[in-house]
């Protein structure tokens, strides 16, 4: 029998089949086997014997492809040519009807969506195990027609279909690329068949998977989709559909997704419901769903980089040149204008995505409205509410889920985001960011290191390996890979269990070198934020001072220098780090006003977190003796806590001391009172356990200006369970002993 293909033979566009390729009827299909036409014929019932019928009412003539029938022959031979001993006609009765009516039901079921199919077959092979919600993966179609428009075209627009069912849940591209980077395959490889299959197998979640083709008849296109079941390899369902002329073809694949939902097991009754509006919801062009899907496939990450915004923004204006009326484009258009800097020219996106809203449906439509109201409106509140009927709807689109978490962090709604964090886990089992923010979450600040551990152990075994196998070369990954390690250490700060986490920063500097190389210098700056966290800032220096990397050894030195109260130093080092926001922050705490402007231009660009640039400029206007700028300070730092909970900590304790300096001890004891609030937050809470002891330290020095004796004093005895491993010159530890000998005299008074 002829050779399999190779995945690669697969992937690439095959030209039109000859007509060696194809056997025609029951008869050729017959002899190519080797068998009789009544054995062919139950083998395409019982055994899914790839064969296809005609679109014509002639149901009787049929073909077959000579390479898919090889492939079948060669997976079931050896049962076959068993069961080949055995009288053909020794197969078991019917049971009654009383005993099996859930069968009799099923069957007419099928009949039922063989009628609706016009041209549908399908196999008796073995069930397909299909619950609502579970995932199917669409795979390229083998395009012979010669029509480059239609490479990569087909699978997307069937997968737009699909994804109007709340039934069926199609795997996005960004779980697939999390699959192929496991199997050391870049992402954005083409998925065909065979590769398709592995992926299936790889993420263990997907039930299904669909193969499609494309041919071309005189101007006639036949779409045929297959479904497979990847356990096996075996196709439990084929389907074709014709569209006369290019102008049809989406048509065609709206048909299509209507089989393959009546196959998983979708309602009939809620087919058509969704099928009716589907001209709706996809642009009729062919190639402005090409350029579309170009554009989507390049930012379909969150984190995608500036310069892949700038270049999908391209892909989406000239699919709105092909239809100036796709909803979808206008929308991610905004987007890619938002994210390169362009914010005013995003707006009027934004604006015609929502007026062409009532043009889509499903989880398109909501997933515009929230991006509308939040974005264009400025409105949280109802952008949450379009984010929340959308996840409620359609709980598996995972920009829907992505969007409502940043906005309840924005909005610092922390007692929303968890259930959403562990979904987006869920919705992505092989991605290490997914997954270690899930755990995260509920070990720092759900304080629940049980049902964290899932999540952290998917998290470190997709660190395993080899550096060429981990995706160490994302600067945040490198981060969060080493954070990993510190988790307990930051958790024992919180609970002021300063003895284990002193064991347990001892036991991790004996593991740095050890680490990989990727995450050795991320590990080096947590060890030595660890130490700092202690009060220990000379051990924290000497293991700055070890980093080879200049760029590493001055950031580390920088956070150094600020707690060491060292300005100089810290300016200088900043120098080297032009683009690190949180410096910026910190140069306009300082009031070091040339430095920090010409570090806010420079991050103007680059459209960071709103707060961070707003809180620098009120800071500075604080330092000029601006009228407003308390207010406006409080107001962005609020909005900054959430991404950073220890930029916001310091912030507040410039606050405080500004209001201190000016007598209003008041007004000081009520923001350092709100800092030293417990508020969860998502991102580098760690870094709120140093920010804290300043925080508490000033917050004890009012309360002793103003008679607080008592509470200045219980702060205090904390505070020195803090550092009772410190340097001993540490400068709270010189504050706290300052203070101790002021009240000693106050009392020998």
């Amino acid at each position: 029998m002829a050779d399999e293909k190779t995945d690669t033979e697969i992937e690439s566009a095959p030209p039109a089949p000859t007509p060696d390729e194809r056997v025609e009827s029951w008869k050729e299909i017959a002899a190519y086997l080797q068998r009789d036409v009544r054995t062919v014929q139950r083998w395409e019932k019982k055994e899914s014997l790839p064969v296809y019928r005609h679109m014509h009412d002639k149901l009787g003539t049929v073909y077959a492809y000579r390479a898919e029938l090889d492939a079948w022959w060669n997976n079931r031979r050896p049962r076959l040519e068993l069961e080949a001993e055995k009288p053909e006609d020794a197969e078991p009765a019917w049971p009654s009807w009383q005993a099996n009516k859930g069968l009799w039901v099923g069957a007419v079921a099928a009949a039922v969506v063989a009628a609706i199919a016009g041209g549908l077959w399908l196999s008796r092979g073995p069930a397909l195990p299909f619950a609502e919600r579970d995932w199917v993966l669409i795979t390229r179609f083998e395009n012979r027609t010669g029509d480059s428009l239609l490479d990569g075209t087909l699978e997307y627009a069937l997968e737009r279909e699909l994804s109007n069912s709340r039934f069926v849940n199609v795997v996005p591209r960004v779980r697939v690329d999390d699959a192929l980077r496991l199997m050391r395959k870049p992402p954005g490889t083409a998925v065909g068949a065979a590769l398709g299959r592995e992926v299936c197998l790889r993420d263990g979640g997907i039930r299904a998977m669909i193969a499609g083709r494309v041919e071309k008849l005189d101007s006639t296109y036949v779409l045929t989709a297959s479904l497979v079941n990847p356990a096996d390899g075996s196709t439990v369902a084929s389907f074709s559909e014709e569209a006369e002329g290019q102008k049809q073809v989406l048509a065609a694949i709206g048909r299509l997704s209507d089989h393959v939902r009546a196959a998983l097991g979708e309602e009939l009754a809620l087919i058509p419901e969704s099928g009716s509006k589907l001209e709706k919801a996809t642009t009729p062009s062919l190639r402005a769903l090409q350029l579309y899907s170009q554009g989507k496939a390049l930012i379909d990450e969150p984190g995608a980089a500036r310069a892949n915004w700038g270049i999908a923004g391209q892909f989406f204006e000239q699919a709105l040149a092909e239809d100036p009326a796709f909803a979808s484009a206008h929308l991610w258009l905004a987007w890619a204008y938002r994210n390169t800097g362009r914010r005013e020219e995003a707006r009027p996106h934004f604006k015609r995505a929502f007026e062409l809203a009532d043009t889509t449906i499903g989880h398109e439509h909501y997933f515009i409205l929230g991006c509308y109201y939040w974005v264009y409106l400025d409105d949280p509140e109802r952008a949450a509410q379009a984010f929340e009927a959308g996840a409620q709807l359609y709980p598996d689109h995972f920009w829907t889920i992505h969007k409502l978490t940043e906005i309840y962090l924005a909005e610092g709604r922390f007692d929303k985001i968890l259930p959403h964090r562990i979904r987006l886990a869920e919705l992505r089992p092989n991605n290490w960011r997914a997954n270690y923010r899930a755990g995260y979450i509920l070990f720092m600040i759900e304080d629940d290191p049980k049902r964290a551990q899932r999540y952290l152990e998917r998290f470190h075994a997709l660190t395993v390996g080899e550096p060429a196998d981990q995706p160490a070369a994302e600067p945040e990954f490198a981060r969060e890979a080493a954070e990993a390690h510190f988790l307990p250490v930051w958790r024992h700060l919180f609970r002021n269990e300063i003895d284990e986490a002193q064991r347990a920063i001892e036991q991790l500097a004996k593991t740095g070198n050890a680490q990989p190389e990727p995450i050795r210098v991320a590990f080096a700056a947590h060890l030595a934020e660890a130490h700092e966290g202690l009060g220990q800032i000379k051990r924290g220096e000497e293991v700055c001072q070890s980093l080879a990397d200049q760029s590493a050894r001055s950031g580390c030195l920088m956070w150094n220098a600020w707690e060491r109260g060292d300005v100089e130093a810290f300016r200088a080092h900043s120098q080297l780090r032009p683009r690190d926001v949180s410096a910026t922050f910190y140069l306009a705490m300082l009031g070091l006003e040339p430095e920090a402007r010409a570090k806010i231009a420079e991050l103007e660009k680059q459209g960071v977190v709103r707060g961070y640039l707003e809180a620098s400029r009120a800071l500075l206007a604080l330092h000029r003796g601006r009228a407003n700028a308390p207010a406006q300070l409080e107001e962005a730092l609020r909005r900054v806590r959430p991404f950073n909970s220890g930029v916001a900590l310091y912030g507040f304790a410039t606050l405080g001391r500004f209001y201190e300096q000016k007598g209003d001890y008041s007004n000081g004891i009520r923001v350092l009172e709100e800092a030293n609030r417990p508020v969860p937050a998502d991102r580098r809470l760690f870094a709120a356990t140093n920010a804290l002891v300043h925080v508490r330290a000033h917050l004890a020095g009012l309360y002793r200006k103003v008679g607080r004796g008592e509470e200045a004093e219980q702060i205090e005895q904390r505070l020195r369970e803090r550092l009772k491993y410190a340097d001993a010159d540490h400068p709270i530890l010189r504050q706290l002993q300052q203070s101790q000998s002021v009240a000693a005299t106050q009392s020998a008074k």
